[in-house]
């Protein structure tokens, strides 16, 4: 909706898979966050996912800056009928 966001559409088979397809997408659009990936045993919900997505984007943002402002507490994780999650993921720039 606005100019300013970036819209992806985020799938896999478990919360820990989104979260990494969904910072993988972000290395897509800005390669340098590589560099930011932490490890997160936890990840269990879509919380957890957007806390740590946006724990390496300030980390990104405060050493070198990044294009990404935040990725935006929205939507929720849809099961789709083959088992598939999917989600909506918004990121702010």
């Amino acid at each position: 909706e606005h100019t300013a966001d970036i819209a992806y559409k985020i799938r896999g088979t478990t919360p820990f898979q989104l979260f990494i397809h969904a910072f993988t997408a972000l290395a897509f659009q800005f390669p340098e966050i590589i560099a930011f990936k932490q490890k997160h045993a936890s990840i269990e919900n879509i919380d957890d996912i957007i806390i740590a997505l946006n724990r390496m984007i300030s980390c990104a943002d405060a050493e070198i800056g990044c294009p990404f402002k935040a990725v935006s507490f929205h939507g929720h994780i849809v099961q789709e009928s083959n088992a598939t999650l999917t989600w909506e993921m918004i990121v702010d720039v």
